[in-house]
């Protein structure tokens, strides 16, 4: 039987490396992005002095951006994490705020911490929400 024949693997092996480019691409991206939050992490301490409410009161449409790290206890063979236990503590925040196409300064706070004797202030924080 005569006909056009088609390369179908020759496409999938195409279709395959392009997948992979694009991911390879991506986590490029994520790589440059992590970078640059580590630069601003540790380029900007959080003085307590600072107002966040006078820094960004009044920006347009700005969501505070937060992700705290905790410590989590271990009872037979599994974590709890839960805030709602009292042995768990907040280690540190990472917040900054968030615009339509930027994010502010990223301020860390160090609250429990072996390292950190003492905490740093909260009220950057408190002031954020």
């Amino acid at each position: 039987m005569g006909g056009i024949q088609h390369d179908w693997a020759g496409d999938l092996d195409e279709y395959f490396e392009q997948e992979e480019r694009k991911r390879k691409e991506q986590h490029q991206q994520a790589r440059d992005l992590h970078q640059e939050i580590m630069r601003d992490l540790a380029g900007h301490p959080a003085p307590c002095e600072r107002s966040a409410v006078e820094n960004h009161g009044g920006a347009k449409m700005k969501r505070l951006v937060l992700d705290l790290e905790t410590t989590v206890q271990r009872f037979d063979g599994k974590t709890d994490n839960s805030p709602f236990n009292p042995e768990n503590k907040c280690v540190s925040a990472h917040f900054g705020m968030l615009g339509w196409d930027t994010v502010d300064e990223v301020f860390t706070l160090v609250f429990n911490h072996n390292d950190k004797p003492d905490p740093d202030c909260r009220s950057l924080l408190e002031n954020m929400l």
